[in-house]
């Protein structure tokens, strides 16, 4: 029996196949280059730090995130922190405004270099905030949070009549601070042109505040967000003599006055 004779690969198919392995292998590296350009660096806290911690390199590590969810935070006002973000940071001893958690991606809205102090970073763009003193403003009770929705009514008088209007609904608490010696106070936020009438209303009227509950509130309009009540002298007897039984004729001039007996 006639035995057979392998036959090998010849010289032009090993290079048809070489050809092909170095093609895709160019192919693959070309799309690995094409999906990191779709991806963007960004750094992760790699432990739980509080508010107050010093910026540190140590505090970092690095990861890839899609370019689309970056950009999608940016159109907010914030960003994901960059490497030369962390490095100014650094550089500038900056602290951290917010307490933050392990694997969470470093922001700017914690960094003072953007964010601001917390409460600068809670307004909302072109909005500016207004202190109330506890001690000046009625009703900033411990129930009064960071997050809190307050109305504000102002008391003034004019003459003999005493009035109460509501001059602000749904304003939005954007920080409660305790001070050193213990006096609380709550800053709300409201328009540049609305924060002058506020600060009028809290330094020459009497000012109290109501606490709406979160995601109910209908608002008061026209003629019931004002109450007056006139206390002069004048109005005053008017209604008490309005009121008397009658049963004492009064005559003008007659020389009887109340309580004094009548002699036949």
């Amino acid at each position: 029996m006639r035995g057979g004779k392998k036959k090998g690969i010849n010289r032009g198919s090993k290079i048809i196949l070489m050809l092909a392995v170095i093609i895709a292998g160019l192919v693959g590296f070309g799309f690995y280059q094409y999906a990191n350009t779709m991806k963007t660096t960004v750094y992760l806290y790699n432990d739980y730090y509080p508010q107050g911690t010093r910026i540190a390199k140590e505090m970092f590590a690095s990861t890839m995130m899609d370019t689309s969810t970056c950009n999608a935070l940016a159109g907010t006002g914030n960003r994901y922190a960059t490497a030369d973000d962390v490095v100014q940071a650094i550089e500038k001893g900056e602290c951290l405004l917010v307490d933050t958690a392990k694997y969470t991606v470093a922001s700017m809205n914690q960094f003072v270099t953007a964010g601001g102090t917390p409460i600068e970073s809670r307004l909302a763009k072109n909005m500016v905030s207004v202190e109330l003193p506890a001690d000046k403003v009625t009703g900033l009770s411990a129930g009064v949070r960071i997050g809190s929705h307050l109305n504000v009514v102002t008391g003034y008088s004019i003459d003999s009549s005493k009035n109460a209007d509501l001059i602000f609904q749904d304003l939005l608490v954007v920080d409660v601070v305790q001070n050193a010696d213990g006096k609380r106070a709550v800053y709300v936020e409201v328009e540049p042109t609305e924060s002058v009438q506020l600060i009028h209303s809290v330094m020459f009227e009497s000012t109290a505040v109501t606490i709406l509950k979160p995601g109910s509130y209908i608002a008061v309009n026209g003629n019931q967000a004002t109450y007056k009540r006139d206390y002069s002298s004048e109005s005053s007897g008017a209604a008490f003599l309005n009121n008397l039984s009658g049963d004492i004729p009064i005559q003008q001039n007659s020389g009887v006055t109340l309580g004094q007996e009548v002699q036949n």
